[in-house]
């Protein structure tokens, strides 16, 4: 008779390990999609990087741009600091400069509490008076250095313009809409019309909008020939010309692909053969359209 085995043992083993073979290929197919995954997202991130550090360097280069256009000795190429934006196509990209001078604008520390009230009221603030007083309010008496009779040392009460959102009332967009035309840096009760923006210059008491619009495209010719400078003379306390000493470049980057940098930085001039300038502020900025 004629011998029967039962192979229902072995049959089992081989559908286990089919399934576990399945089962293994199944893994190794999904680790090589991952790693192709990874590795396209890392390439992306590289890229990515790649093209904000070039836009960075960009707007860098912009600031480098602006400082010698400040330095340039002809009248004609000279750059302004009133704010002008200049476009420089450089290193496959473009970029938008403008320079500031810093005492067209309106010194927290120091500028009249009637300058400050009107700028914010120009700026659309609703509490500018109120704002005004506690800026002027939070100025620290003058003390003197040796107790007596001699010269006043004092501390700013604004080290940086930041210092603002510390105020009652300032949250981001009224600190928005201030933020460009204030300044630490001048140190004068005064500011000069010849660069300041067209809001520091509404800020004058008594003044029509057409009045100023004229002003600022007349200063603007060689040597200003022809301005009207009655506006200025009638506002002798407060505006006058100055020598340039401190002014904000700010520097938008683009790179042929659409990376977006923007940097900002203050600028002093010394009167130095071998320093003629330092660099008080270096900083990422944001673009005109609020993202950073």
């Amino acid at each position: 008779m004629p011998q029967r085995f039962d192979d229902s043992a072995g049959a089992g083993e081989r559908g286990v390990a089919l399934v576990l073979v399945l089962w293994l290929l199944t893994l190794l197919a999904i680790l090589v999609v991952g790693f192709a995954g990874d590795g396209r997202t890392q390439l992306h991130l590289a890229r990515n990087q790649h093209e904000s550090a070039a836009a960075q360097a960009l707007a860098d280069a912009g600031v480098a741009f602006a400082v010698l256009g400040i330095f340039d000795p002809a009248p004609s190429t000279q750059w302004r600091a009133d704010g002008q934006v200049h476009v420089v196509q450089y290193g496959g990209g473009e970029l938008q400069v403008s320079v500031q001078d810093e005492g067209g604008k309106l010194d927290l520390n120091v500028a009249p509490l009637s300058l400050l009230a009107n700028l914010f009221r120009v700026q659309g603030v609703a509490n500018a008076d109120q704002l005004a007083r506690a800026v002027v309010a939070g100025r620290p008496a003058a003390v003197s250095n040796d107790g007596g009779q001699g010269a006043a040392a004092i501390t700013p009460a604004f080290v940086a313009v930041e210092d603002l959102r510390r105020m009652p009332g300032v949250d981001w967009k009224i600190y928005d809409l201030i933020e460009p035309f204030v300044t630490v840096y001048s140190g004068s009760p005064q500011f000069d019309p010849m660069t300041a923006p067209r809001a520091v210059l509404l800020s004058l008491p008594d003044v029509q909008e057409n009045t100023i619009d004229e002003f600022i495209i007349e200063r603007t010719a060689p040597a200003a020939i022809g301005a009207d400078f009655s506006l200025v003379v009638s506002h002798g306390d407060v505006a006058a010309a100055a020598p340039l000493r401190v002014f904000t470049v700010r520097a938008e980057a683009t790179t042929a692909v659409g990376a977006r940098f923007v940097r900002e930085a203050v600028v002093i001039l010394t009167a130095q053969a071998e320093l003629p300038y330092r660099i008080l502020s270096w900083r990422s900025a944001h673009r005109n359209d609020g993202a950073s």
